[in-house]
This record gives structure tokens, sequence and C-alpha cells, in this order.
């Protein structure tokens, strides 16, 4: 088994830097990075059929911003601040992340060993891009498994905090990988228990440590910005404009389940625990908070209900099921 590590954040490092105009910028993109033979994005399989990213779109949530790449990992966002751009690409260079990524990845073969070669590719993050930052805490990953290989691809955004957590992040990707099962409610329920051994703690401890660290990383985010609040942060995707706002409502108030929400969604999970559909399976799996702003018709569901689950009974969540 071996982890091959793309390092696309340096390789797309002078891009993103360059000061020449968005057109001529374009122009010379066309063929380095979106020419679908020898671009840096034909490098990367095709996720858009994917039933596992279709459930992830449906929630805007885990993968879908580093597959959707929305204006190449942000390079063509018009609302794209240089100042944070330079800063951004100086944390990459400082982190190290490819070795990081190899450190965390070896941790978890020496609990799990896989016969498999995975191909892992480190993108940059775009702080102009509101789902991204304030839906995601700018963090994107997915995991992609055809026959005997597998590829990984992850955006960052690199706060200190970030940064700090990405061997978890690691760890999460390698889980998917090493559990890859055909699109159902369970498979993604099984794998986020997996998971939580590999990070060796709950998804819902980490999250509400990730949740507290956050304003240190907005106000990182508007130092470098020069500006008193990230709020007003210009956004842009694809012409759609904004200001980056106040973190996602669906994040407020995230605590552990209680013992009746507990048994409550576990009746309902039931029912739907071999579903493939990527609406059903993102309705049960993300919760109703998650998925109603974004136009999905919710089943009675706390937020992140599947993560929390897969923390009960960690060891026979489908018995519990």
């Amino acid at each position: 088994m071996r982890l091959i590590v793309h390092d696309l954040i340096a390789e797309l490092a002078p891009w993103f830097l360059s000061t020449a105009s968005p057109k001529e910028k374009f122009a010379k993109a066309q063929r380095a990075i979106l020419d679908p033979a020898s671009g840096v994005a034909a490098r990367m399989w095709s996720a858009n059929d994917a039933p596992e990213y279709a459930a992830m779109s449906a929630a805007l949530q885990d993968g879908y911003d580093v597959v959707a790449a929305q204006q190449v990992w942000g390079l063509f966002n018009p609302a794209r601040s240089m100042a944070a751009t330079v800063w951004q690409f100086e944390q990459y260079a400082e982190a190290h992340l490819a070795k990081i990524a190899r450190e965390a990845w070896d941790r978890c073969a020496e609990k799990r060993p896989m016969e498999m070669d995975v191909d892992l590719f480190l993108l940059p993050g775009d702080a102009a891009n509101r789902t991204f930052m304030m839906h995601n805490l700018g963090v994107s990953a997915y995991a992609q498994v055809e026959g005997d290989r597998a590829q990984i691809r992850v955006a960052i955004w690199p706060s200190k905090h970030n940064i700090a957590t990405f061997p978890e992040v690691i760890a999460r990707m390698y889980a998917h990988v090493a559990s890859v099962q055909p699109l159902s409610l369970g498979a993604f329920i099984e794998r986020e228990r997996i998971a939580n051994e590999f990070c060796e703690s709950s998804w819902i401890d980490r999250k509400v440590r990730d949740l507290a660290a956050w304003p240190a990383t907005l106000e990182e985010l508007a130092s470098v910005c020069g500006v008193a609040q990230a709020a007003g942060l210009p956004v842009n995707v694809y012409g759609s404009r904004g200001t980056l706002g106040e973190l996602a409502a669906f994040w407020s108030g995230l605590a552990p389940l209680t013992a009746e929400e507990i048994d409550y969604s576990r009746e309902i999970l039931r029912q739907a625990w071999q579903s493939s559909h990527p609406n059903t399976v993102a309705a049960h799996f993300y919760g109703d908070p998650v998925v109603s702003a974004h136009g999905i018709k919710g089943v009675g569901l706390p937020a992140f209900v599947g993560f929390q689950m897969a923390s009960v009974n960690p060891r026979a969540i489908s018995a519990v099921l």
C-alpha cells in the first residue's frame, strides 16, 4: 500500500500569486489547468456521477467543495483577496502538509493495513466561498475508490487550528477508503464509526472543539485582510455575490444527542438504513437543519445526526440500528 501525495497547492501557487490580468491568466490556464486531457484537473477522476458525492452535494457538505472546484478552487474568484492569498500560501509552505499527511497515513496503516495504492491531492481552500468557509469550516475532503486504487482530495484553509487538526482529516479519509461499500445510509454511518477509531475521538467532540476555535480563524482572516470583521468580506461564486456573513445557522447550539434524541433518531434511521437514494441519505445523515437550508425536505432529525449516531455503541452500530 502506497500513499502518493500530489501537492497541487505548491503547483498552483504561481497561478494564485500571479498579478497577471484575469483574462491573461484564464487564457494560459486553459491548457495547464483546465485541459481535459493534460491539465491539472485531468489527474483526478470525475466524481460527478458518484452516488456518495451526490449525497454530499445535496447537503453541500463534506467533499462537495473540493470536488465542485468552483472557479478552480477560487483561482478565478473575483472576490479573492490577494493579501489573504499571499498569507495563505505562506502558511501552506510552513505547514508541510504533505509530510503531515504521510505520517498520519502511516499511523492509520499500522492499525488497519490495506492493500491499495492511494493518490492524495492537496488543494487550496477559497476564503471567498461562503459554503466552504461558513458551512464546512474551511475543510473539504473526498475519497473515491475504483478497483484496486483510490483517490483522495482535500482542500483546506490554513488556519492554525485547521493545520493542527489536519492529521484527523487524513485519518477520516483513510477510514473512508478502508471501509468502501456501495452507497447506503448504513454505509455512511458505518464508515464514520471506523473514522472515530482512527481519529481516537468522536465526531461531536472534534466538532465542538472546531467550533470553539472558529472565531479565532475568522479574526485571523480579518486581520490578514485588514478589516475589523471577517463577516463583511466579499464572496463570489460564479457571479453570486454577497458577504462571508455569519456561521451557518445549523452549527448553532451543536451538542451531543440526548438519550431521548438517540432513541428517536434510531427509529427513523432504521427505516432508511438500506436506502441508496442520495437525497434520502443526505436527509437522514446530515439532518433537517442542514438539508432544509438547501431545499431538501427534512425527516425530523437533528443536525449531523448520522455522525453522532456513529458514536453510539461504536462496536456494533449496525446491530444498534
